[in-house]
């Protein structure tokens, strides 16, 4: 029976409490290459510690298949993604920035009213050779071998090569180096950016703008150190150059060739186990396995 309040109504269904664990107060609308690790490390210097970064969904992994469903709600129709989706999934998070989550930053933006947007901003010729250089040469360094020891005994890095499949075909729409269709991915999610986030809520932003305005925009003092007894402004962090990003692929594909093997040499090493035992068990039975009938046959002469 449902109980009454104090003005005589009876109360709605209860709701299941929020999985958020904190506020969301920072949405980063930037495409990769335009600085999004530098002002990952930006705000959490300026104590925003968990944001969610490209990075966030190799160590939780578990995400992947939340993004993917968001991914199938905007971009194919199948399903919804809602504001408890979002709790749920960013639950202990105050910030997001960089791909899969700015992707979603107009939606995020409209779940999360209270949050600051930035809109991170860097020439589009410019993004587009830093990709180039960058994005497109660390996935190119992967050998065919490679991608097929992954995809046959590798499961976490081909839950990763599957996700980053459904964002190029199913969100970029295309493969580089075509430019066109890149600088036309760019502008088109600059301009829903622009067009659906009150402007008031916005601050558009480059990582060379330094401390200043992204400070003034979120409320917050500019960081200062000590050097030589004076206090003076903390230099603004400067992430995540394109070499950094081509190692970080070699090194990856190397743990994956190591993991492999380790892999590999336990099944082998688990068959022959399995195959003596059952060759000792048969011949304590005086049945010897086929195979061996030719060896006995031997034997006996």
């Amino acid at each position: 029976m449902a109980t009454k309040m104090s003005n005589g109504a009876a109360p709605g269904p209860e709701r299941a409490p929020s999985p958020r664990v904190v506020p969301m107060k920072v949405i980063v609308c930037g495409l990769m290459r335009t600085g999004t690790l530098s002002v990952k490390a930006a705000l959490r210097q300026l104590g925003i510690h968990d944001v969610y970064h490209m990075q966030t969904t190799g160590t939780n992994p578990e995400d992947i298949p939340d993004w993917m469903r968001a991914i199938d709600a905007k971009y194919n129709g199948k399903g919804q993604f809602t504001r408890e989706d979002w709790d749920k999934l960013l639950a202990t998070y105050q910030a997001t920035t960089d791909l899969p989550a700015s992707l979603f930053g107009t939606e995020l933006a409209r779940a999360y009213p209270e949050a600051k947007v930035i809109i991170l901003n860097r020439e589009r010729e410019k993004w587009y050779n830093s990709c180039l250089t960058s994005i497109h040469a660390a996935f190119s360094s992967i050998t065919l071998l490679d991608k097929i020891l992954i995809m046959l005994f590798d499961p976490y890095l081909r839950q990763q090569a599957i996700f980053h499949h459904k964002v190029n075909t199913q969100v970029q729409g295309f493969a580089w180096p075509e430019k066109e269709k890149a600088l036309a991915f760019y502008d088109r999610y600059y301009d829903e950016w622009r067009k659906e986030i009150p402007k008031e809520r916005v601050l558009e932003y480059r990582v060379q703008d330094g401390w200043g305005p992204l400070c003034k925009h979120l409320g917050v003092p500019v960081p200062m150190v000590e050097v030589n007894g004076r206090m003076v402004e903390a230099e603004y962090p400067r992430l995540n150059d394109g070499a950094s990003m081509l190692a970080a692929a070699k090194s990856k594909c190397r743990a994956m060739r190591k993991r492999v093997f380790w892999r590999l040499a336990g099944w082998v090493q688990t068959v022959g186990f399995v195959g003596l035992l059952a060759y000792v068990l048969s011949s304590r039975q005086g049945r010897v396995p086929l195979g061996f009938s030719g060896w006995t046959s031997s034997k006996s002469l």
